[in-house]
């Protein structure tokens, strides 16, 4: 299956669900071979477009980054969208994100709700939440968080949080129980406090309730559970 994301300027934090909806208005009024005005949307367009890597077999094939696209890529004044052949699905998905990071741009993914969000905030703090499913943002609201971890599946197993420090807090879907209502695996490392370990929790509501206190600095949700 092709998967469809978009990428685009956003002036303030936007919630996953304004973000799909953004993603729907945007996509309807894009066109062909018009790069975006927006300077961050344009340096993401350019550095998309000039890749052109040496064809792989004979005279006159496609090369391997043409072949990646599904259709052509469009565009509004402020943002790109693109498909992206199955193949090369997952790889390129991840790809795309860390371009939207690296130009501070939201990168929204339909199909899987996956969205990236740049680093609003600006502080000395950067606390990064990433997932499986190539999505990844700075400083994430609890709301973003939420949305993240509901999206956890036997195929998008893995969200961590981090910080620039070392300190972690990371889960991943139990292969013996997943599901909602299963087990998660949740490991968190905090090497200054000589602090961290494993353990098992059971429904995803404790998932997201450990994820809101450790974005929030505070370790004693920690002491709930039992560490291995």
């Amino acid at each position: 299956m092709n998967i469809e994301l978009g990428v685009w300027f956003e002036a303030a934090p936007v919630t996953d669900e304004r973000a799909a909806d953004r993603y729907q208005d945007l996509r309807a009024e894009a066109v062909e071979d018009v790069p975006p005005i927006h300077p961050r949307a344009w340096a993401f367009y350019n550095e998309l477009t000039r890749q052109d890597p040496a064809p792989d077999g004979a005279d006159g094939e496609a090369t391997v980054w043409q072949r990646t696209w599904a259709t052509d890529i469009t565009t509004t004044p402020v943002a790109v969208f693109m498909t992206i052949v199955a193949d090369d699905a997952d790889d390129m998905v991840r790809v795309v994100h860390e371009m939207a990071e690296r130009h501070e741009l939201v990168c929204h993914v339909p199909r899987t709700g996956a969205t990236s969000i740049p680093d609003y905030v600006r502080t000395g703090t950067r606390l990064v939440l990433a997932s499986c499913d190539g999505a990844r943002s700075v400083n994430p609201t609890p709301r973003h968080i939420a949305a993240t971890l509901r999206r956890l599946s036997p195929t998008n197993d893995f969200v961590m949080l981090w910080w620039g420090d070392g300190r972690y807090l990371q889960v991943e879907v139990s292969q013996w129980a997943p599901g909602e209502n299963g087990w998660y695996v949740l490991e968190y490392v905090d090497p200054d406090a000589g602090r961290g370990g494993v353990t098992m929790v059971r429904g995803l509501d404790d998932t997201i309730e450990a994820f809101y206190w450790y974005a929030r600095g505070d370790m004693s949700w920690a002491d709930r559970h039992v560490w291995q």
